[in-house]
């Protein structure tokens, strides 16, 4: 992957990566690479892992992505929480 980008490139990837702003890491690996979105997806977050391995204190842990199933999931729980409490007697 390296190979594929210049030192200004990898730069932006990495600071990018090192704030947190994978989506915005991934659309710059893209453009600068030609790869579909999975492609560059797999390559930006191998690299991810691979600075957090060795600059831990610098790049956050790659996340684990639980997608929207989870969130719809914690919203529902809240709300028939808020329900229940609301049908308390006084």
């Amino acid at each position: 992957m390296a190979n594929e980008l210049d030192e200004e490139q990898m730069k932006r990837l990495a600071d990018a990566l090192k704030s947190g702003q994978k989506i915005e890491a991934i659309k710059s690996y893209r453009k600068a690479t030609g790869l579909g979105l999975k492609e560059a997806k797999d390559a930006v977050e191998a690299l991810h892992a691979d600075l957090h391995a060795k600059y831990p204190d610098e790049y956050p842990e790659p996340s684990k992505s639980v997608g929207c199933g989870s969130s719809a999931a914690l919203i529902a729980l809240a709300a028939g929480a808020l329900y229940w409490i609301s049908q308390l007697p006084v």
